[in-house]
């Protein structure tokens, strides 16, 4: 007798097929339902498209097309060849050489006056000689300019030429500022003759520009040494720092606005020292100083060369520059006057004692716990 799930004899004799159906019984049916993506791609908008700006020729430009300034166009190793336009140069709307006396025409009378009202109130900086006539503290401003003029005459910064042919003109601009005091109140009038470096032309009127300064990591270094042997720190500033540096290159200036007997026109200004705004003006300092501090037996250090030192006998005083900013610290007091004596006698400089501001960091120090805190 076959056991429950066994095929006895008796069923081997049935249709096969009964079983084949049983097995091919197929699942019951599941209701699916389909849902239509999201299309992918983005609907198509209608963007008008932006009218493009009109691009005009700056008043730069304009001097070189009409031959008032850069008269022979560019230049390959100091020769004139031919074009109109230095190679590189942008034709926008760009700031231009053309001299602030022609660009202040484009302001408007009603507008000027209101601009310069407003910014009088506020206690702002003219921005142009046009917008510091219209103020009321002219006066100031003109006698600031008178004072610039003299020192750039006693310096010989310039000799006034004739328009030469075949020659870079470098712009000059008048650039304002007033300093106050702690207190808010005002205390100078400052104007500064610059020249508009944008308009130089490399390898024609200058070259390298680079220029080092003391690093931050290295003032705090000096700093930390100073204090912990308890030595004086003080900062002196260099007056008109770039006048300092002699020219290498020949540089042809535009003569500022109202220069007194000449026609800017036809004369402009062979530049015998950097004037602020030149490309190497810094570059032309520094290696001025260098000569100068060697010369008073200063050494520059192999890896900051904005750091000088003095080792004799006396003692051993550093050095730090950064452009017109110097931080001198030392052994001895008495050695520090010295080379500062020293060094002013070669350059007009401001004695600023001992050391409470450096770079726009409060300096605060005391001598009997030996700790210095810098606060920015």
């Amino acid at each position: 007798m076959p056991l429950e799930g066994e095929i006895g004899p008796e069923d081997v004799n049935q249709p096969v097929e009964n079983v084949n159906d049983n097995a091919k019984q197929e699942p019951p049916s599941v209701p699916t339902t389909t849902t239509q993506l999201p299309s992918s791609r983005a609907p198509s908008l209608d963007i008008p498209e932006q009218p493009k700006c009109a691009i005009k020729p700056s008043a730069y430009v304009n001097r070189l097309l009409t031959r008032e300034g850069f008269t022979q166009g560019t230049y390959k190793n100091g020769r004139a060849v031919g074009k109109a336009i230095p190679a590189g140069l942008q034709t926008g709307d760009d700031a231009g050489a053309l001299g602030e006396y022609l660009e202040d025409l484009e302001i408007g009378g009603v507008e000027f006056a209101m601009g310069a009202a407003a910014l009088e109130a506020e206690g702002m900086d003219p921005r142009s000689l046009a917008e510091a006539k219209g103020r009321s503290d002219w006066p100031m401003w003109e006698e600031a300019i008178q004072k610039e003029l003299e020192s750039l005459r006693n310096a010989n910064t310039w000799t006034v030429v004739e328009h030469p042919s075949s020659k870079n003109i470098v712009g000059s601009k008048w650039v304002f500022h007033i300093k106050k005091d702690a207190n808010g109140h005002i205390a100078k009038y400052k104007a500064r003759l610059v020249a508009r470096g944008f308009t130089q032309v490399y390898g024609v009127d200058y070259m390298e520009t680079f220029a080092p300064v003391a690093k931050l990591s290295s003032l705090h270094t000096i700093l930390t040494i100073a204090t912990c042997h308890d030595w004086p720190i003080e900062v002196f500033n260099f007056n008109s720092t770039f006048l300092n540096g002699e020219l290498d290159e020949e540089i042809f200036m535009q003569l500022p606005p109202d220069f007194e007997g000449c026609d800017p026109r036809h004369y402009v200004a062979c530049l015998n020292k950097a004037l602020y705004g030149l490309k190497q003006g810094g570059r032309t300092w520094y290696k001025t100083l260098c000569r100068t501090l060697e010369e008073l037996g200063f050494k520059r250090t192999k890896y900051d060369h904005g750091v000088f030192y003095s080792r004799t006998k006396a003692g051993t005083t550093i050095l730090a520059i950064h452009i017109d900013n110097c931080t001198i610290t030392g052994t001895l007091q008495a050695l520090l006057n010295e080379h500062k004596i020293c060094i002013n006698k070669r350059y007009p400089m401001m004695d600023l004692g001992p050391i409470s501001w450096l770079l726009g960091i409060q300096v605060i120090r005391n001598h009997e716990a030996r700790t210095i805190i810098l606060s920015q």
